[in-house]
């Protein structure tokens, strides 16, 4: 993965993260009993990724969520996530080569959260 990849994944997750604080809401509380979220995020490995020179890797997750209670919500989310790294070398019997290994992953979750009242 380039620099440039990053840079644009970047610059991407900044304008959709500032797209959730243009305008004001003007409702009331039940008018929000769904919800839906997007998340993007970059990896920057530690432990056995790092030691095996993997690149930092991109993460996008969707949620939808919805309050049963006040204080109680059911939410179901998927995650994606990948990474990959190239490695190349030379061997005297083969020659010259390049492999390129990837990890994805994708992980569907369903989640029961509780809210305690900040009052």
């Amino acid at each position: 993965m380039g620099s440039t990849r990053y840079t644009v994944m970047a610059v991407l997750m900044v304008l959709v993260s500032a797209a959730g604080f243009i305008g004001a809401a003007r409702a009331q509380a039940a008018d929000y009993l769904n919800y839906g979220q997007i998340r993007f995020g970059l990896n920057d490995f530690s432990g056995d990724l790092e030691d095996a020179d993997y690149d930092a890797g991109a993460n996008l997750a969707v949620a939808y969520g919805r309050y049963l209670t006040p204080h109680l919500v059911l939410e179901a989310a998927v995650d994606l996530f990948g990474t990959e790294k190239g490695h190349g070398g030379s061997t005297a019997i083969a020659g010259s080569y390049n492999r390129d290994d990837s990890i994805a992953v994708v992980a569907v979750l369903s989640t029961l959260k509780g809210e305690w009242p900040a009052r």
